[in-house]
C-alpha cells in the first residue's frame, strides 16, 4: 500500500474534510475557488456552515488527493496482515463505537437546543442496521450483494450506490487496489429459548440488532418531537 505525505495539519478536522470534499467530491474547480469559498465562509462540514478560514491551493489539492486514496483503499492499514474474518470483526467493533459516538453527539446537541438535521439521524440509523448485518467470526461467508443464494435462488440486496458507502465502493473500483463488499442484511433465525452466551456470535448479532432498533426508535422519537 502507498504511504502519502499530506500538508501540515494547521486546520481543524472539519476544515480539512471540507476542503477535500469541495475539490474531490463536489468537483469545484479550480483549487483557487475552494480557497475563496473557505475565506468567505461558504464551505460546510456535515451540513454545518464553517466559519471563514484561510487556506491555500496546495492544501486543497493535498487533502483532496488524500481523500481520494483513502476511499480507494490505497493507504496502508494495520488490518492488511489480518485474516478476512479478523479484519471484518475489528472493523465491526470500530463501526459500533463510531455509530455510538455519532448518536451521543446528536443527543448532546439536541439537549443543548441545537437543531440536528433529520438526514444525519437517518444515516446513523442506517449505519447501525448495516453493522448488524456483518457476519460474526464463525458465520459462513455471505452471498455477495446482487447474487443469488445457492439452493434457494433468492437474490440478495443490490450493491450500495448512494451515500458515503457508495462513494467508497466506487472509489475502490476506480483505484483497482482493493474490492469493497457491502454485506447484505441477513434474515435472523428464530429466537432460541435460552439466552446466548455473552461474547458469542449469536450474542453479538443480537446486540447489533438491538443497537439498530434503539437507534431507529430514537430517530422516530426525534422526528415526532420536531413535527
Amino acid at each position: 500500500m502507498q504511504r502519502m505525505a499530506i500538508p501540515a495539519q494547521k486546520y481543524s478536522a472539519g476544515q480539512r474534510e471540507a476542503l477535500a470534499v469541495a475539490f474531490e467530491v463536489r468537483r469545484i474547480r479550480p483549487a483557487r475557488r475552494v480557497v475563496e469559498m473557505a475565506a468567505a465562509g461558504e464551505l460546510e462540514h456535515n451540513g454545518v456552515r464553517l466559519e471563514p478560514f484561510e487556506a491555500n491551493e496546495a492544501s486543497v489539492r493535498g487533502y483532496a488527493a488524500y481523500l481520494r486514496k483513502r476511499r480507494a483503499g490505497q493507504l496502508s492499514s494495520p488490518l492488511e496482515d489480518a485474516s478476512r474474518r479478523d479484519a471484518v470483526e475489528r472493523l465491526r467493533v470500530r463501526l459500533v463505537r463510531a455509530a455510538d459516538a455519532e448518536l451521543r453527539s446528536i443527543e448532546r446537541r439536541q439537549r443543548e437546543g441545537v437543531p440536528v438535521p433529520g438526514e444525519e439521524i437517518r444515516q446513523v440509523a442506517r449505519a447501525a442496521r448495516e453493522i448488524a448485518s456483518l457476519p460474526g467470526l464463525d458465520d459462513p461467508a455471505p452471498v455477495a450483494p446482487g447474487l443469488r443464494t445457492p439452493g434457494t435462488g433468492q437474490k440478495e440486496s443490490g450493491t450500495t450506490r448512494g451515500g458515503l458507502a457508495g462513494q467508497i465502493i466506487a472509489a475502490a473500483k476506480r483505484g483497482r487496489e482493493s474490492a469493497v463488499e457491502v454485506e447484505p442484511e441477513s434474515t435472523p433465525p428464530s429466537e432460541p429459548a435460552l439466552e446466548p452466551e455473552i461474547g458469542s456470535d449469536e450474542w453479538r448479532r443480537r446486540a447489533g440488532e438491538r443497537l439498530a432498533a434503539e437507534t431507529w426508535a430514537r430517530f422516530e422519537a426525534s422526528r415526532a418531537a420536531s413535527s
